[in-house]
């Protein structure tokens, strides 16, 4: 009995029915648009990756006592490196499920994975949606501010020198001003002329700022460098300063 022969004998034995071709044709869809989704979901988390690095400060390790290397672990986004690791894990999975994933090698569809989730989430940064899905996160996620780097916590510690908010009012032009910081407490800030104000910082009221510098007292702050809120190394964020100062 020839080898075909056993295998009709088989099926009809076992009475296997053939799965139709349409089956496979959807499982291969099904698969192929999950692994497009996967893409795109890992290139908005790239996008968020980079938005969380960019905008992380980090010449301030000093001020709260901390090598390099633990400010470093502080403020890595681990959660969403987490995410992009089961994005390309579940990528992967989908490939060799497909007909003919089999012949694409590992690194193949690793790094294909990896490749294309960097350039959607650089080409999504450059757009801006990594702040804007960041910040939406952070209204809609109570416990998402204590997955990895807390910028409002790092910067309101006026005891390490570090301090934020938003300036309610001005005293005497940009050397003395009041801000209110992000737990609602307003602070009298004093900045001599050697103070070193950050090129893209305003000094109006309504402008959100970083201050690097002393505590006097309980609610007086010596400001030595202040800085803006938002990284401007962004070209977006530089766009938005140009309109604002054109105004």
């Amino acid at each position: 009995m020839t080898l075909s022969e056993k295998t009709f004998e088989k099926i009809g034995k076992e009475e296997i029915t053939p799965i139709a071709k349409w089956k496979f044709f959807l499982k291969n869809v099904a698969v192929w648009t999950t692994g497009v989704f996967v893409i795109i979901a890992g290139g908005i988390v790239t996008a968020l990756t980079i938005y969380r690095v960019r905008d992380s400060d980090w010449g301030v390790y000093k001020n709260l006592g901390e090598s390099p290397f633990i400010y470093t672990i502080r403020i890595l986004p681990y959660v969403w490196i987490i995410v992009v690791i089961l994005f390309i894990a579940i990528a992967y999975y989908n490939v060799r499920n497909t007909k003919g994933g089999y012949r694409y090698a590992t690194h193949i569809i690793v790094f294909g994975s990896i490749f294309g989730s960097l350039l959607l989430g650089t080409a999504f940064f450059s757009l801006g949606f990594g702040e804007h899905i960041d910040a939406q996160i952070g209204i809609s996620v109570p416990a998402y501010e204590y997955l990895g780097y807390n910028k409002q916590k790092i910067w309101t510690n006026p005891g390490e020198g570090l301090l934020s908010g938003q300036i309610i009012a001005l005293r005497n032009s940009s050397s003395s001003f009041i801000i209110r910081d992000f737990t609602g407490k307003p602070w009298v800030i004093y900045s001599d002329p050697n103070a070193r104000w950050d090129a893209f910082v305003l000094p109006r009221v309504g402008e959100q700022i970083k201050i690097i510098g002393k505590q006097e007292t309980h609610d007086i702050f010596f400001a030595s460098e202040i800085r803006p809120w938002k990284s401007l190394s962004d070209p977006n964020e530089r766009k938005i300063f140009y309109l604002r100062t054109t105004k």
